[in-house]
């Protein structure tokens, strides 16, 4: 009985989140772009940054990434979905993110709690910070989050996940159904 009832407490307190001898650091989520189109650098660059800018700057990085496929998901630090999520984008854009984009957009949300949410789980790529919903007017479809879109190279929106992405496996799944060809990258 004994054991039964440490393994269950192990369980349960396992679902919450990491220890700190286990928390997913940033090194953790990070794709090899080496060789990757420069622009897939660049996010990289800015990975766990929450960028500036409204809508004006968001646009302008969705028509500079055009080439590209593209996977916009858009969170906030108070959503529970987003939370359970997190770890699915983590390894998604990990496995693609030297072929395909990825940015997000924390929406009605202070850059303070948003920070915080990066820490607990790192993202390769930059958020763009949208606290009075000026991006999310055009970031179909409106509402809560969380929502993913995945936009084709020729920058069409092609694909909208409304709700929480269950597994890296389902992420996957849709980027290959819906973002076109992908082009051979470097392995990670």
């Amino acid at each position: 009985m004994a054991i039964c009832l440490t393994a269950m407490i192990a369980t349960v307190s396992g679902c919450g989140g990491s220890s700190p001898s286990t928390r997913t650091t940033l090194a953790d989520v990070m794709p090899n772009v080496d060789g990757a189109d420069p622009r897939l650098v660049a996010i990289t660059e800015q990975a766990s940054e929450l960028l500036p800018g409204g809508r004006p700057a968001f646009r302008a990085r969705l028509e500079s990434l055009k080439g590209l496929p593209i996977v916009v998901n858009k969170w906030a630090s108070w959503c529970p979905p987003c939370a359970a999520e997190a770890p699915a984008l983590q390894a998604t854009a990990k496995k693609y993110g030297n072929r395909v984009a990825f940015l997000g957009v924390n929406v009605s949300d202070s850059n303070a709690k948003a920070k915080q949410f990066m820490r607990r789980f790192p993202m390769a790529y930059p958020s763009y910070s949208d606290p009075n919903v000026q991006i999310s007017k055009e970031f179909p479809p409106p509402g809560r989050p969380p929502v993913t879109n995945i936009y084709d190279s020729q920058g069409r929106l092609v694909h909208s996940a409304i709700g929480q992405i269950r597994s890296a496996a389902e992420l996957g799944e849709l980027i290959e159904r819906y973002a076109g060809p992908l082009k051979a990258g470097p392995t990670n």
